[in-house]
């Protein structure tokens, strides 16, 4: 499983390094322009970064028909699974890890908040939840456009909602309870989905005929 994980990273050396240099634009466009925030730098960034890092997994699969060769090999098909799902998290881990050096060294006035990491948890969390089951089914070819659409969906819809919601109303539901009482339940909520999404995921392959 740990060499799956590692098939996943190595295959991503052209990604990272064009993953690099789109941060050290964003973030030396945001010195010139008010209009960027720490919300956009710390929050957005890291999601355009999972989003290329995973779905660049998912084409290079493809192409080269990597699940033909790994289901010939003495690999459990539930490995498998679990190994893209573990490199969902090492990518998040790597565009955070990325985006915080990187802004700290071009853009030092924006600093990284525990919200904006947490928040990029859930929504990878909601994202993957998703995708994964659809890919393991369906392969990326027939859904590459559905998760370019997905992605968007998130990129301007979420901004969206959040500038329509009633936030005074929204937290006086939860009223009473702490921030780590928040970030606990936010957190646990990712957690069981992405579990429920894996579990979806395991059946769908186990199943699935090559």
């Amino acid at each position: 499983m740990f060499n799956l994980i590692c098939k996943d990273v190595v295959i991503q050396k052209k990604s990272i390094v064009g993953c690099i240099l789109f941060i050290i634009f964003y973030n030396i466009l945001a010195l010139f322009s008010k209009g960027y925030s720490g919300i956009f730098i710390y929050a957005g960034l890291p999601l355009v970064i999972e989003y290329l890092l995973l779905t660049n997994t998912f084409l290079f699969d493809d192409k080269n028909k990597s699940y033909v060769i790994l289901n010939s090999l003495p690999i459990g098909r539930k490995n498998i699974v679990i190994s893209r799902y573990l490199s969902v998290f090492v990518f998040f881990i790597v565009a955070i890890s990325s985006q915080f050096i990187l802004s700290t060294l071009v853009n030092r006035h924006i600093t990284m908040k525990i919200d904006y990491v947490i928040a990029d948890f859930i929504i990878v969390n909601i994202m993957s939840a998703v995708c994964l089951p659809l890919y393991f089914k369906y392969g990326y070819t027939k859904l590459k456009y559905f998760f370019m659409m997905f992605f968007f969906a998130f990129w301007f819809g979420v901004p969206y909602v959040v500038e329509k919601i009633d936030i005074v109303k929204l937290v006086g539901i939860f009223k009473g309870i702490s921030y780590l009482g928040l970030y606990t339940i936010s957190i646990s909520c990712a957690i069981a989905l992405i579990i429920i999404s894996l579990t979806i995921s395991i059946v769908i392959y186990n199943n699935r005929e090559f």
